[in-house]
């Protein structure tokens, strides 16, 4: 038997094997599924990146080749391993069979079979280019090189590296469980070393190069691609790709040697002798005769099936723990849980959050994937322990009921996993002591771990074993109830959203310090009913098709199963199956009746039915809100409220208003309703949109210009049940924290923010292109503001009542505060016009005050600071007021005086974890201030506070037009102002970390782009990366250019040229045309295209230092640096276009310090006029690193080489 013979007899036994192309089709499938679906948007497919992008394609392909490397360890850990388990290797090894030629036949014969199943991945891709319902607008034009290339440079190499790994476990361990656990390790491996675990090594080059499956070096090699880059630029080997293959191909080459040195071309019998000797030294006792009684079901019997049970299990649980794999995955588990440890909690801007126990619960909620691979791997090794060991003839003898051998061995997983949870436990103290805190709410992580986690692994370990029990093919089994598992987890991709469909959903939801679990886990109980009626019907589906003797067909254990189904089974079945079906309806009363949950789809679908209803009405007249009167009565601890309003509406248009539009915010939630609309003139309903909800009032008398009318309203909101998907309207009023704005009243006239924005499914539902805000040079730009067209400004005075043990706040002073009955009462009333724009909160709240003198115009004038928190969360308090504080004072310097009297933030519960500026007045999340670790290297509680206090000024003396460039006046200003006060009060190491932060995010966001990326002078106000990272990164350099003084008199003349400040009527909304006038009058003529360049244009640098070089003159050093300096202009799509660079660039030098830190020895801007500079500077001091714009000012492709070290 030569190599092709081998070969050939490799390739005939696999093409004859049912599993060869059921793996082939399912690879086929899922790739059509995943490229097909929503899933795509999973790797980076989005409103602008393509569906099959090349960079998308090779993640994707990349993905598939580990995920399913379960595939490769079946095809190819056994080549050599059959022979043994046959009992024909005595026989091979004694033919004329050289030992390269038996393995490298294995080897070839196996991989051209594996290389022909992942074939499938190819294929169900092109597939996918030729699908009708997929919409062409969306997807590049077909390039076969797209899917090739990704296949020859990734798969190809991750196939030949991961066969060689099982090949070579199979042919040295030969033992199949040694190969289980070799693809079970390398799987886990991916998973502890993610993406997050990668760049806490710091450097990304070393971490591209250490993946095997080159999945992250694509995700690091991507990282900044723009939108062209991703859609235009094909994978190639000229890169760190290539140098990773390059690596990963050696290794494959020398584990290949290993492989065939260290395999011996014999049996290995010292083994076997070594255990026949010790068994020779024990006596061998008879064996008893099996006697096999008649089986009466008693209640005797059935307590002793019971205690059956229970031996049974506890043996199982022994076994399981006792096995290599097991250990294996655990010790895989404690790795995780130590690097999770490192980065517990929040990562807004590297910052984490103090180890909470739910923060810790939180990080053990990512351990599901080691649960899920335990559950796989061992519902086959139970389910098949007795016929792998060949001890099944006997054990299926044996007098037991069939439904006590499965029960032992599911409760026997259960154990484990109880054990697993108490460790758990012990592990989340011992991470939370190591940072020093104390606080271990053991009750909640008994709470959590005990029902949530616990019923989560049970109704898996359910399943899979019955999975096993059903296919009744091991390896076929763990790939089916894998599928089976993925496809659970991505039902909302395939539009099966509620929870009904999700087997094993029942969430106690997030939790909160301030407010325990969210509203959604009352219904967690329902869901752990509805779930384990469904897991016992699986159960006895299983135990009534269980092998049991050698006949193993599926209709051989169909009619067994009859024979099985006597009067417990059967009662069981129909109790369990009542009970499914009454708490699935009970489920579905409250999500669907009593609330009315929405798929995405349909939510799309009501969204446009309000376009195409409404849209008509878009610039129909209507009246602006003037005064705002509430009094809200609060029942925190029913989740509802009562409020009683009246507007003043006053025409402010030069034309009579016929029509009263009112429109309601039930489109939002259901479960709010507005009633009892009145009006003080006499108007007639006359058109009822109840879906959507719209309302048209017909006006008896017309309502003349600067003519007033006053409309009254009660607005309620109650839950009633649960919910499905909880709204942000649903999640607002809570037992303690309430947070709730002006969004829950009654608004005027058609709202475009409603509208469907999606461009792809507004094409698919027939809408016109959305265009989301105005263009600064519209005819209307100045006369619509971001807030909304309902009101200019308003006149606010509300009166709350709540619980007695809580504090009720509004936008305002407090004119009076009493209690009666039971019940605690708050006044606030407004002394001046403010946005109508305004926010209830209620919670049970401790009070730090303080107050702060700040400049007002030439006398000084004193605001009252208050922070409202949770009696728990003391630990950023400090900072929060000293941030107040100083951006008071700062802005007030700066800017223009300070237009309250008070100042308050108040905490609410993390479910939102944001903070807003409302008039003199913040709500502050819990989860992004209060319980941030003010240990870590920014301060970002100071950070957010300062930014939010900027919101004073940007939003609430400055009002930005519902214009392109709206949130660069919004929050790029206030960004700006938030930066400065950092500056001038916080380290310098500090705010390099956080601007690197924002320079990272800019280039991060501007891969995932939902629309085209405009100029930062153009930036609406969704797009973060912008207006918040470009926003903050290039103020910064305008004032490093320019100076902190001309930026700010800038932003000081363009708050007096709004001069909105104290207006009722606003007819001129700022825009970012004015902004820019005002910068450009305080900026010399030499750097006017410089800011250009940062607001105007999309301006990319790529800026190096080459070589650098001291020499030691007398008493001072030569440094001569050469740069190489590169400029882009970018178009909306990310096209790069290489200009001439004539720009005035920082170049420093860093020396020492005597106790070994870095310093800045010289910083000053040289005019760069060509791409490779060379510079000489003498400086006093012996330097160690220099280079280009060393601080980052600029929005520099890659940082890293900017600096480089001296030779």
């Amino acid at each position: 038997m030569k190599f092709r013979e081998i070969v050939s007899f490799e390739l005939n036994y696999r093409k004859n094997r049912p599993a060869t192309y059921i793996y082939f089709f399912i690879l086929l499938a899922i790739s059509v599924l995943a490229l097909s679906s929503k899933a795509v948007t999973l790797f980076g497919a989005g409103q602008l990146v393509s569906a099959n992008s090349p960079v998308l394609i090779a993640k994707m392909m990349s993905a598939l080749s580990l995920v399913f490397v379960f595939i490769t360890s079946a095809v190819m850990g056994v080549s050599v391993l059959r022979d043994f388990e046959h009992k024909i290797a005595s026989l091979l090894y004694i033919t004329p069979i050289r030992k390269w030629q038996y393995l490298l036949g294995r080897f070839t014969g196996s991989f051209i079979t594996l290389l022909l199943i992942f074939l499938g991945i190819i294929i169900g891709m092109l597939f996918t280019e030729f699908i009708p319902t997929r919409h062409s607008a969306t997807l590049l034009p077909f390039n076969f090189k797209t899917y090739l290339y990704p296949f020859l440079f990734i798969v190809l190499p991750n196939l030949l590296f991961t066969a060689t790994l099982f090949f070579m476990a199979g042919a040295l361990s030969r033992s199949m469980l040694f190969v289980y656990v070799q693809g079970i390790a390398l799987f886990l491996i991916y998973t502890i070393l993610d993406e997050s675990v990668f760049e806490m090594m710091g450097n990304k080059t070393l971490a591209a190069l250490l993946d095997p499956m080159a999945l992250h070096t694509l995700l690091i090699e991507s990282e900044y691609w723009s939108v062209a880059q991703q859609n235009q630029q094909m994978i190639s080997l000229n890169s760190l790709l290539g140098l990773n293959r390059l690596i990963w191909l050696s290794i494959t080459v020398v584990l290949w040697l290993v492989a065939f040195k260290k395999f011996k071309f014999e049996l290995i019998g010292k083994k076997v002798v070594f255990l026949r000797k010790r068994a020779s030294k024990k006596a061998l006792k008879p064996t008893p005769a099996i006697l096999t009684p008649v089986v009466q079901i008693t209640q005797d019997g059935l307590l002793k099936n019971l205690r059956q049970i229970l031996r049974q299990s506890f043996f199982y649980a022994r076994m399981v723990l006792k096995e290599t794999p097991f250990r294996v995955i655990m010790a895989g588990a404690l790795v995780f849980l130590i690097i999770a440890s490192l980065n517990i909690g929040g990562n807004y801007a590297n910052v984490k959050t103090y180890p909470l126990t739910y923060m810790v619960l939180e990080a053990f909620g990512r351990l599901s994937i080691f649960f899920m691979t335990i559950i796989i791997f061992y519902a086959g090794e139970l389910i098949w322990k007795e016929r792998s060991t060949h001890f099944d003839v006997i054990y299926d003898a044996l007098p037991t009921q069939t439904y006590v051998n499965l029960l032992g061995k599911m409760l026997g997983m259960i154990w484990v996993f109880v054990g697993v949870l108490g460790f758990l436990v012990l592990a989340g103290i011992i991470i939370q002591s190591s940072y020093q805190y104390y606080n271990h709410e053991v009750p909640l992580y008994l709470q959590v771990l005990s029902t949530q986690t616990l019923f989560f692994v049970i109704w898996y370990t359910v399943l899979a074993f019955f999975i096993q029990v059903i296919i009744n093919h091991k390896f076929l089994a763990y790939i089916v109830t894998f599928l089976v598992f993925v496809t659970i987890l991505l039902m909302d991709f395939i539009g099966l959203e509620h929870g009904l469909f999700k087997y094993g959903q029942a969430s106690l939801g997030r939790y909160s310090d301030m407010n325990g679990f969210t509203p959604v886990s009352s219904g967690f109980v329902a869901y752990s009913v509805y779930w384990f009626s469904l897991a016992a019907m699986l159960i006895i589906s299983a135990a009534l098709l269980f092998v049991r003797g050698k006949e193993t067909t599926f209709r051989y254990r169909l009619t067994i199963a009859r024979q099985r189904f006597g009067r417990p089974l059967f009662f069981t079945g129909i109790a369990s199956a009542v009970i499914f079906l009454c708490s699935g309806f009970y489920i579905y009363y409250n999500t669907q009746v009593l609330n009315d949950f929405q798929t995405k789809k349909a939510q799309d679908y009501k969204q446009v039915r309000y376009e195409k209803q409404l849209k008509q009405f878009e610039d129909v007249p209507q009246p602006k809100i003037t005064d705002v009167t509430l009094k809200i009565d609060l029942y925190p601890a029913q989740r509802r409220y009562i409020a009683k309003g009246e507007y003043l509406l006053k025409n402010l248009n030069n034309q009579p208003v016929t029509e009263v539009h009112v429109q309601h915010n039930r489109m939002l939630d259901p479960q709010a309703r507005l009633t009892n609309i009145t009006f003080d003139k006499a108007a007639t309903q006359t058109k009822d949109f109840k879906e959507l909800p719209y309302t048209i009032y017909k006006l008896q008398q017309p309502l003349q210009p600067q003519e007033q009318i006053k409309m009254s309203f009660v607005t309620e909101f109650t839950t009633e049940g649960f919910v499905e998907k909880p709204s942000e309207l649903y999640e607002s009023v809570l037992a303690n924290g309430t947070f709730m704005d002006n969004s829950h009243f009654p608004t005027l006239g058609y709202n475009p923010d409603l509208e469907l924005d999606v461009a792809s499914a507004r094409k698919r539902y027939g809408l016109p292109a959305k265009q989301n805000t105005f263009d600064s040079n519209h005819p209307k730009a100045h006369q619509h503001g971001i807030m909304g067209d309902d009101a200019y400004k308003i006149n606010l005075e509300v009166v709350l009542s709540t619980e007695t043990d809580q504090i009720a706040i509004a936008p305002g002073y407090l004119q009076k505060q009493w209690k009666q009955g039971n019940r605690a009462y708050f006044h606030y009333k407004m002394d001046q016009p403010i946005e109508n724009f305004y926010s209830i909160v209620s919670a049970r709240y401790q009070v730090l005050r303080d107050s702060v003198m700040i400049q007002d115009g030439e006398k000084s004038k004193k605001v009252d600071l208050a922070i409202y928190y949770d009696a728990k969360h003391q630990y950023n308090l400090k900072s929060m007021m000293r941030s107040m504080k100083h951006s008071l004072q700062y802005c007030s310097k700066n800017f223009s005086p300070y237009q309250y009297r008070q100042l308050r933030i108040m905490e609410f519960p993390r479910y939102a974890g944001f903070a807003q500026a409302f008039a003199n007045t913040v709500p502050f999340s819990e989860g992004i201030g209060f319980v941030l670790d003010q240990r870590q290297a920014i301060d970002i509680a100071y950070k957010v506070t300062a930014h939010e206090v900027g919101h004073q000024w940007w939003g609430h003396q400055v009002m930005a037009a519902h214009v392109h460039g709206a949130g660069m006046v919004l929050e790029s200003l206030a960004q700006y102002s938030s930066v400065m006060v950092m500056k001038n009060h916080l380290p310098q190491e500090q705010l390099q970390k956080y601007m690197e932060f924002e320079h990272h995010r800019y280039f991060r966001g501007r891969t995932r782009l939902r629309e085209k990326e405009t100029p930062l002078s153009e930036a609406s106000i969704d797009p973060n990366y912008l207006q918040y990272g470009k926003g903050a990164v290039n103020l910064f350099a305008l004032q490093h250019y320019i100076g902190e003084d001309n930026v700010n008199r800038a932003l000081r003349n363009f708050i007096r040229q709004t001069d909105s400040l104290s207006k009722e009527e606003i007819t001129h909304y700022a825009t970012t045309q004015e902004l820019i006038a005002c910068i450009r009058k305080q900026t010399p003529d030499s750097l006017q295209v410089f800011v250009t360049d940062l607001f105007e244009k999309i301006i990319l640098f790529d800026n190096k230092a080459t070589k650098a070089k001291a020499t030691k003159q007398g008493n001072a050093y030569m440094v001569e640096l050469t740069i190489d300096a590169q400029k882009f202009k970018v178009n909306d799509q990310g096209q790069e276009q290489k200009i001439k660079i004539n720009d005035w660039v920082d170049v420093g030098i860093y020396g020492q310090t005597k106790d070994g830190k870095e310093k800045l020895l010289y910083l000053k801007k040289h005019k760069i006029t060509t791409p490779v500079s060379k510079l000489r500077i003498k400086i006093k001091q012996r330097p160690i690193k220099a280079g280009i714009d060393p601080l980052n000012i600029l929005m520099d492709k890659n940082v890293e080489n900017n600096v480089i070290g001296l030779e």
